[in-house]
């Protein structure tokens, strides 16, 4: 898994540095490539690690209706709204939740992160929580928990009558 990770790493910084109308185009997007690189080589693979198995549309059931696997996911928020204020980690509820403070949500619920992933996290936020990743929101639309769907009021819709 590192190798695959540094390999990925490598390939995104040999690609910013090598082109600069790359680099142009994440600082167009308000991405700073340093914050990026952070973000691939330390955030993406603690949260799948220990985020994506309930928060990502590969999820077999989504929880609180939170998807940390796009930008665009956590940006949303979930249930509860926005989990993450860029650059105040102390107001993001998501660091508040990986802290397990008393007055919300404890995540993940089988046991408090280490505090070196905690860090991480909290690094991530204070820089502004710099993410290039994308999503179709028509991915983040699919991945709602199925059992929320009423089937029977679906089938009144005026596409299924005759």
């Amino acid at each position: 898994m590192r190798t695959w990770v540094g390999l990925v790493l490598g390939s995104l910084l040999l690609a910013v540095a090598a082109t600069p109308g790359l680099a142009q185009h994440l600082n167009q997007k308000g991405l700073d490539p340093q914050g990026i690189a952070f973000f691939e080589k330390s955030v993406r693979p603690l949260l799948i690690a220990r985020c994506y198995e309930c928060h990502s549309t590969g999820a077999k059931k989504l929880r609180g209706g939170l998807l940390l696997d796009s930008r665009l996911g956590w940006m949303q928020g979930g249930d509860s709204g926005a989990v993450i204020v860029p650059g105040d980690p102390d107001e993001s509820p998501l660091i508040k939740a990986v802290r397990y403070a008393e007055d919300g949500a404890q995540m993940p619920p089988s046991g408090r992160l280490p505090a070196e992933e905690i860090a991480v996290l909290v690094r991530w936020v204070r820089m502004g929580a710099p993410d290039p990743r994308e999503a179709d929101p028509a991915d983040l639309s699919a991945a709602t928990d199925s059992e929320s769907i009423d089937f029977a009021t679906a089938r009144q819709h005026w596409a299924f009558q005759p």
